[in-house]
Order: C-alpha cells, then sequence, then structure tokens
C-alpha cells in the first residue's frame, strides 16, 4: 500500500501556484518570485507534476528514508541495551559502551536522538529549572542572624588584601556587626557573639 503524506504549508502554496500556472491565470516569472524558486526550477517543478501529479509538489526528502537511517530492529536492541544496562548514562557515555562492549557502532547523534525520543534521557536545555521559593524573612530581631564574608583589596592597595566579615539580622536586615579580618573565621565570629571580642585582634 502506498504511504500517504500529507501536504505542510508551503508544499500546498506551491500547488495552488501550479495549479494557477496550468490555468493560464499566472505567469511562470511571478509564480517563481512568490515561490521564492528558480525559473529553471519551477519548470522542472511543473514538468515533474504533469508527470506524477500532486505527489511531485511533495519533497522527496520526506518520501525517501534516509541512507543513514537506522533499523527499527537496531533502533529496537539499542534501547533495551541502555534500558537494561546504561540508563543512567549520558548518550556519548553510553555510545561509548556501546561500541567497546556490543559492537553496536552508531553515531552520538544517533544515540542521543534515541535516548531523547524515548524519554531516557532529558538534555540540560530543556530540564525543568529548579524553583527556590522566597524564604520569608524571621519575625524578630534577633531570632535569626545571617553570616555573609568577602576577600577584597578593600584599601586599594594602602594595607594588604583581607577579609570583610558581616553579620545581618535577618528580621530587619540591620547590620549587626563588621569587621576586617586577614581570613575569615568562625571563631572569630563565636567570640564576638559571646561578647569577648576584645580577646581576638586583627
Amino acid at each position: 500500500m502506498e504511504e500517504l503524506l500529507e501536504m505542510n504549508r508551503k508544499e500546498r502554496e506551491r500547488l495552488k501556484a501550479i495549479i494557477r500556472l496550468e490555468e493560464g491565470t499566472l505567469s511562470q516569472k511571478v509564480a517563481a518570485e512568490k515561490l521564492s524558486l528558480g525559473l529553471r526550477q519551477l519548470q522542472r517543478l511543473i514538468s515533474d507534476y504533469r508527470k506524477n501529479g500532486e505527489k511531485a509538489i511533495i519533497s522527496k526528502h520526506r518520501v525517501k528514508k534516509s541512507n543513514n537511517s537506522l533499523s527499527d530492529g537496531l533502533k529496537k536492541d539499542i534501547i533495551t541495551t541502555i534500558n537494561n544496562k546504561y540508563w543512567d548514562f549520558g548518550p556519548t557515555f553510553a555510545h561509548e559502551k556501546l561500541i567497546e562492549d556490543h559492537g553496536v557502532k552508531v553515531s552520538v547523534s544517533s544515540i542521543r536522538k534515541i535516548m531523547v525520543e524515548n524519554n531516557i534521557w532529558i538534555s540540560k536545555k530543556v530540564k525543568a529549572k529548579k524553583v527556590h521559593q522566597i524564604r520569608a524573612p524571621r519575625e524578630r530581631y534577633g531570632e535569626l542572624i545571617q553570616m555573609d564574608s568577602s576577600y577584597h583589596d578593600w584599601f586599594e592597595g594602602r594595607a594588604p588584601e583581607c577579609c570583610l566579615i558581616v553579620l545581618i539580622d535577618d528580621a530587619t536586615s540591620k547590620i549587626m556587626w563588621l569587621q576586617f579580618v586577614k581570613w575569615e573565621s568562625c571563631l572569630l565570629i563565636f567570640v564576638h557573639l559571646i561578647g569577648d571580642s576584645k580577646k581576638v585582634g586583627f
């Protein structure tokens, strides 16, 4: 049984133009410009239409299978092997294992296409982004203290590069304490919080 293929929009436009050409209501020059075809290309299309009818309009690339297309049996074997052994691999690694351990010599792009079509692997481009809910700040002052630190040339060459440590109240965003230090230290913060910061020098 002959395979039936639906025309896409571009092909329907070509068919309409050729029918008008055959009826004599459209010139070849205008038709070629309208369809973005060269005059000789249009003439070959008209000749093919007269010999083969509407199927001449349908792109032969959609009718004819690619010489590089994989057989259904090989695709099935690849899917089974990946599902059984390499379901958590990416396409590149799965491709290497299929060649090394199973003698399946197909391209990485073919493996990637098979894995995507069968929901074995999802490209990073289409993976859903994680949604991080914005946390509401605490209700009371002092309930939660946030700490941040940053190494930088704070004194623009007038002193050695150092680290700025800052404590911020989560409820009010008020800076509770900040200090320049040689290096980041939790001990320094601990001493400050218990009220004995005088014992720790810069």
